[in-house]
Formats: C-alpha cells, structure tokens, sequence
C-alpha cells in the first residue's frame, strides 16, 4: 500500500515529502526487500526528495538491523558521514541492540565508547539495550557496570531498566542480591511493577519457597 501511494504520488508529479519517502522505506523493509529498500533510499537522496536526513537513513539501520543484515546497517551508519549528517544516539542505540544480540559484546562497548566521544549522551533506552542485552546471557558485572554508568552520568532509569537488570540477578539465582535490588528500586522511587514482582515470585518458587511467595502475593 505505501508503495503504491508513492509511486502514484511520482505519477502525478507529486514530489514525495519526508514522512512518504519514509513510509516507503519501512514498507519495502517490512516486505523483507532490504536490496530495493536500500537501492530507494539512494535514489532518494540522489533526487533530493527531502531524503538527505537522519530520520531515513535511521529507518532504514532500524530495518535492516530487523532483519538480520548487520554489515549492510554498519555500512549505513557509515554514509551518513559522508553525506554530511551526524549519527544520533538513536543510530546508535540501534546498532548496538543488533551487535548485543548477536553476542558481539567488544563491538557494542566499541560503539558505546565511541558515542562518548563523540559528546552524545546516551539516553535511557541505550542503557536499557546493554543492560538487557548483558543481563539476559548471565554477563551481570558488565550489566551492573552499565548501570553504575548510567547513574554517574545522571540519566534516571525506569522500571523497563531496572527490571532487566533484576531479571539477569534472578536468573542467576542470586535470590538474596535480587531482594536488596528490588529494595533499592523502592528507595530510589522506582516502584517494582507486576513484572518486578512475577520474577522474585518465580525464583522463590523454583526455589521452594513458599513462605516468600504468599508474601510477595
């Protein structure tokens, strides 16, 4: 649908604005046709259809990222230089949750460093993405490292950040650092969600013990 309204917008003589050329970009990723989504957005910025952005070029990292094609979305990264535009930390962020999920930590650390450099301030969802993404496969020393990151740069977490954390500490069975964590979310005006609280009652379950649960019920 979003292909056909454009190329009947360039039928018409229409010149496509920023959020058609985008729309377009997203529906040819959806339909998995990264080759021709990437071949679009060179012809859109060679035409000047109000292409020459970061929102396009960050659509297209964000797809391509989707759908496995990790080389193809650094090599995007890499023309928005040489087009004359900054990465934000949203490409960032991007790229990053694609090489952490493909258990390519030093990379991940190499972009997040190089964000700092670069005097971007990684925001919350950056920390969420390496917190999650370290968390998750039992690397919690990094995880916590992030975290004590994120609290040294003053960028307040949310309960999503938190949560990941807490879950990387339940999954390692680590029950005891799992109720101070979840203690300390409450001291620092973060108050535990259903999810917080499914995670301790799970543990304590598969660690029988029953008393904990009926309490955290």
């Amino acid at each position: 649908m979003a292909t056909a309204t454009y190329d009947e917008m360039l039928e018409k003589g229409i010149k496509p604005d920023r959020y058609a050329c985008t729309t377009r970009l997203v529906g040819e990723l959806q339909l998995g046709d990264k080759d021709k989504a990437f071949r679009l957005q060179e012809e859109m910025v060679a035409k000047d259809h109000n292409a020459r952005d970061l929102i396009s070029y960050n659509v297209c990292i964000d797809g391509l990222c989707k759908v496995g094609d990790l080389e193809r979305a650094i090599e995007f990264q890499r023309k928005i230089f040489r087009d004359g535009l900054v990465p934000d930390h949203v490409t960032y962020t991007t790229v990053i949750r694609a090489y952490l999920e493909k258990g390519r930590f030093k990379m991940a650390k190499v972009l997040y460093q190089e964000m700092l450099r670069k005097k971007l301030s990684p925001s919350v969802v950056t920390y969420f993405v390496l917190i999650h993404g370290h968390a998750k496969v039992g690397r919690l020393q990094q995880a916590f490292q992030y975290s004590g990151e994120m609290e040294k740069r003053d960028v307040r977490p949310n309960v999503m950040t938190c949560n990941a954390l807490l879950h990387g500490i339940c999954k390692a069975g680590e029950i005891d650092e799992a109720y101070r964590y979840f203690r300390k979310m409450e001291e620092d005006g973060i108050p535990p969600n259903k999810y917080s609280y499914t995670m301790l009652i799970n543990k304590n379950s598969d660690l029988g013990k029953w008393e904990e649960v009926v309490e955290l019920y």
